[in-house]
């Protein structure tokens, strides 16, 4: 990849505020505050897991939280690449330095907003920013992968987010970042085309390099994603990190190639991190996500049975679904009572005829609390799962999973059964996520969850948020929430 020197002219157009008055994520003031202070050398993050900043919050609450420009300028990258479901490409230059809004952007996204974002590059002049769809090969398929590579003077930096790439989403949502560091031996992927032995390649960035190859060499994409796949390939040393990424992409996977992916991905994972005798001990699975797919009429349809027998890291350690599965999505008055009111519950997508084929759903759910960490008011974009031996307060997480996959079988997959009576798992939608595991993590008092335990159930009288529903009741703004018409 080429680096730009060409000098542009950048006219940023402040995207239209479609939320109340109170901002939740206001980065603009942010990266002008900051502009004195770009040159500032930082200490090098540390690899796991960061919230994003709620900028109305107690600064205690942000104290392992970070802007997207804070993130962007403490890595000061020479070259990155994003993809994601949706991006403003205003908002993504803004939290770029201004030092570094000249260097090669690649942006990677489905068709669904590709011309939109195509038109706002060329309104903008950005001759730096090149831009790629990625191939939705399946009816109903999103590309929702939330990644990001930067490559900078010393390292390449990952970051798997929650966070679609727009202004709003900065919220109450997370990160896991990792940085890989050059060798001293460092051959660039122009000088280097020999292959890693198999030895030196970390799991980590064998599964990552696995889901850029699989995922996007088929598509118009490639010719940006190659660079990437290239530089991770060679010269990087990624033995620091001991996560495990988890990946979706469309198709059916047959055979032993079931495992590369979704939750059989998963529960492969979880077969070789964790003992039988410990698996056992594992009684709680927790999901939390901020949209819900279709899962079938019953919980024996796909949710309480293959999808539970991934969180359980196999069939044989799966438990009772009834008192073993936990989920957590905001009720209505969680939505009405939250820091934007009803317009918090945009991004929390749950829709009236898929919920009432789905009434099973209300015997498992929590409402979102997260005290803690003083969110309880932030509507959640943020999805994790995890496993523990109990839910109450003192257990602790033995694994957490934070992806852009939410609770649906188009994002995890399905096991479907062929003519020669194989299994093979069939994915709808392009999904990234990592898995982190106690054991890798002992500096770690326990892993970080966004929400408190114990868990609070819903009570007789509380409603699950339905994202095309009627709610009359004024929220914190005065305003009532109308389905469409």
């Amino acid at each position: 990849m080429k680096r730009s020197t060409k000098s542009t002219i950048f006219k940023f157009e402040e995207p239209v505020e479609k939320r109340q008055k109170v901002e939740i994520v206001s980065q603009s003031s942010q990266v002008q505050s900051e502009t004195s202070q770009e040159i500032k050398h930082y200490e090098p993050l540390e690899n796991g897991i960061y919230w994003t900043k709620v900028s109305v919050l107690d600064e205690k609450y942000n104290e392992k939280a970070l802007y997207l420009f804070d993130l962007i300028n403490r890595i000061n990258p020479i070259a990155s690449i994003h993809f994601n479901f949706n991006m403003d490409v205003n908002f993504i230059i803004r939290n770029y330095p201004r030092r570094c809004r000249e260097i090669p952007i690649s942006l990677v996204i489905g068709r669904h907003h590709s011309s939109s974002l195509n038109n706002s590059i060329k309104q903008l002049k950005l001759s730096n920013v090149i831009t790629a769809t990625a191939k939705l090969p399946i009816p109903y398929g999103t590309h929702h992968t939330k990644l990001s590579m930067f490559e900078s003077e010393d390292a390449v930096h990952v970051v798997i987010s929650t966070a679609n790439l727009i202004s709003e989403d900065w919220t109450t949502n997370a990160f896991y970042y990792a940085r890989a560091p050059f060798k001293e031996s460092e051959h660039t992927a122009e000088q280097s085309t020999s292959k890693l032995a198999v030895q030196e390649v970390n799991p980590f960035q064998r599964d990552l390099i696995e889901y850029l190859k699989k995922g996007y060499s088929n598509s118009s994409a490639w010719k940006l994603v190659k660079y990437w796949v290239d530089r991770l390939s060679h010269g990087v040393d990624f033995s620091a990190i001991k996560d495990r990424i988890i990946a979706s992409v469309p198709g059916r996977h047959l055979g032993s190639k079931m495992h590369l992916f979704g939750h059989m991905k998963l529960r492969k994972l979880l077969s070789q991190k964790f003992l039988p005798e410990q698996l056992k001990k594992l009684k709680v699975k927790i999901c939390q996500f901020s949209s819900i797919g279709s899962m079938g009429g019953n919980p024996k349809t796909w949710l309480g049975d293959q999808f539970l027998d991934s969180l359980s890291g196999g069939k044989e350690f799966s438990t009772n679904i009834s008192t073993s599965l936990k989920l957590i999505f905001p009720t209505a008055e969680d939505v009405r009572t939250s820091l934007e009111g009803y317009m918090g519950g945009g991004s929390l997508m749950n829709y009236e005829e898929t919920s009432n084929k789905q009434p099973f759903m209300i015997s498992y759910l929590h409402q979102w609390r997260s005290d803690k960490l003083g969110r309880t008011h932030a509507m959640p974009h943020i999805k994790t799962f995890t496993a523990l031996e109990s839910a109450d307060g003192d257990s602790k997480p033995a694994w957490v999973v934070i992806t852009s996959a939410n609770l649906s079988q188009a994002a995890w997959g399905t096991l479907e059964r062929t003519n020669s009576r194989k299994k093979q798992l069939f994915i709808r939608s392009y999904e990234l996520g990592v898995l982190l595991c106690a054991d890798d993590h002992p500096e770690l008092e326990r892993l970080p969850l966004p929400y408190d335990l114990p868990l609070t159930k819903y009570s007789d009288s509380d409603r699950i948020w339905i994202t095309d529903g009627t709610f009359l009741k004024p929220d914190i703004n005065g305003n009532s929430w109308s389905r469409p018409e």
